[in-house]
């Protein structure tokens, strides 16, 4: 191949007092028809930039491996990241998410990961999308030293946002917390240990992912709700501003694990899942794409099918099914609501638990209706693992507070037909409360049988 003079020339000129090791790397980079800048930078920092089809790494460090990688070496939670093993790394939770979402792994536009030195061991991962005049681009900083789930939740977050925000030339997508989490979590598990390498053998980077056939990718969701309620929807939706406590963000994590998979196996799952995650940035909020692509009505109703998704998940394990005593004591907290009471006008308020009963007699109609829907949820979340002598009492309590709301959302004055459209709202709240009470009577006597059976009565009774 013939070289243009003045391309030699500019090469000589570019390494003019440096070393012959870069005049050889400009040399070789003009033979193979590449940029003689780009040949130099890949031969002289002995392989710190490593590319695939979609992804490019570099490494920014300027002194090596940092202190904190140094140091953590030998933690089992830490993973000490090079060039190399990175992007080895991204292509394998590049397949993981494609396989979960049923999508294409090939193309995409161009996502590049620096790796810097942290001045402490497991700092976050800087996220920069940039909107240019040919599309999005994506940019990580990712630590030489951080927990490999953390690493794991920073690729799932960037291959999100690069699928969602493909032809767009508006707002960037928003991605659901339990989306991000639950995604994270099920790579994780469905991919296995080997996800992550320490290391790669030379010029082995390539596509490669190792499944585990025949694993229950929610073991341990299931040995999580043996011993905790998953969170319901209404909490699932609050975004993760900061990281909360490791239980609470355990719990977070597990609840969003088991919604992801309950959507991906509803049916066509993947399919609408992966034509929500398109459909984010034409729409306000992640809400409104989930509605449309899943046919839920309203928000309610994801609610409801949440609430229903848990007990059937709940109630396929015998494990999970409480003592008529421990139901009980579950059943009275669910009830029970804190609010603030004053009980002196120049008194500063206290918190205090409040019955259902008191709320439909105290508060306005706009303040128990978010509280009396929350309650009814917990009722149908418990109906799985409650003992069956429980189960015809959770039914009467959710009837009630159900038909009082639907009744209550109907009542009210019709200004068209001039006409009384059903009872008024507060003869509705004392027919409630009557029936609350006498489901109270029953609820004592299941307790008076538990403390008097000798434990006979704390017997699973489910066949």
């Amino acid at each position: 191949m013939l070289i243009p003079l003045t391309q030699w020339l500019t090469a000589l000129r570019s390494t003019r007092g440096g070393s012959s090791l870069a005049l050889l790397a400009v040399l070789a980079a003009l033979c193979i028809g590449v940029s003689p800048v780009e040949g130099a930078t890949s031969l002289l920092n002995g392989g710190k930039i490593r590319r695939s089809e979609q992804f490019v790494v570099q490494d920014t460090r300027p002194f090596g491996r940092s202190l904190s990688a140094t140091w953590d070496e030998q933690n089992p939670e830490m993973v000490q990241l090079e060039p190399g093993p990175l992007l080895f790394c991204a292509e394998r939770v590049k397949e993981g998410v494609a396989r979960q979402l049923g999508i294409s792994s090939r193309g995409g536009s161009e996502i590049e990961l620096q790796i810097y030195a942290p001045r402490r061991n497991d700092e976050n991962i800087l996220i920069h999308s940039t909107l240019y005049a040919n599309g999005w681009r994506y940019k990580l900083r990712v630590p030489d030293d951080l927990q490999r789930s953390r690493l794991v939740r920073g690729l799932v977050q960037v291959l999100l946002l690069e699928h969602a925000n493909r032809g767009t030339t508006g707002k960037s997508a928003e991605i659901p917390s339990w989306l991000l989490e639950g995604l994270t979590r099920q790579v994780l598990v469905d991919v296995g240990p080997t996800l992550i390498v320490d290391g790669v053998p030379r010029n082995s980077v390539r596509r490669s992912m190792r499944i585990i056939h025949g694993a229950d990718a929610l073991a341990g969701v299931r040995e999580f709700v043996r011993r905790q309620q998953p969170l319901t929807f209404t909490e699932l939706s609050e975004p993760l501003w900061t990281e909360p406590p490791p239980d609470q963000l355990m719990r977070y994590q597990m609840s969003a694990q088991l919604f992801l998979a309950r959507l991906i196996e509803a049916p066509d799952g993947q399919a609408r899942l992966a034509r929500m995650l398109r459909a984010l940035p034409d729409c306000w909020n992640w809400q409104t794409a989930l509605l449309r692509t899943f046919d839920f009505p309203r928000l309610v109703d994801v609610e409801k099918w949440w609430s229903v998704q848990i007990a059937a998940f709940r109630g396929n394990d015998p494990d999970v099914i409480l003592s008529l005593d421990r139901g009980l004591a579950r059943l009275a907290d669910v009830l029970a609501v804190i609010s603030q009471v004053q009980l002196d006008t120049n008194a500063l308020p206290i918190r205090a638990k409040v019955t259902v009963s008191q709320i439909l007699s105290e508060w306005e109609y706009a303040q128990q209706r978010p509280v009396l829907l929350r309650k009814l949820t917990l009722l149908m979340a418990m109906r799985g693992s409650a003992p069956r002598q429980l189960v015809p009492l959770l039914d009467g309590y959710a009837v009630c507070i159900q038909s009082y709301v639907q009744r209550r959302d109907r009542s009210g004055y019709d200004p068209v037909s001039r006409v009384q459209t059903n009872k008024p709202g507060p003869m509705l709240a004392r027919e409630a409360a009557r029936q609350l009470a006498e489901l109270d009577k029953q609820r004592a006597s299941f307790q008076r049988l538990a403390m008097g059976n000798d434990g006979g009565a704390n017997q699973l009774a489910r066949p």
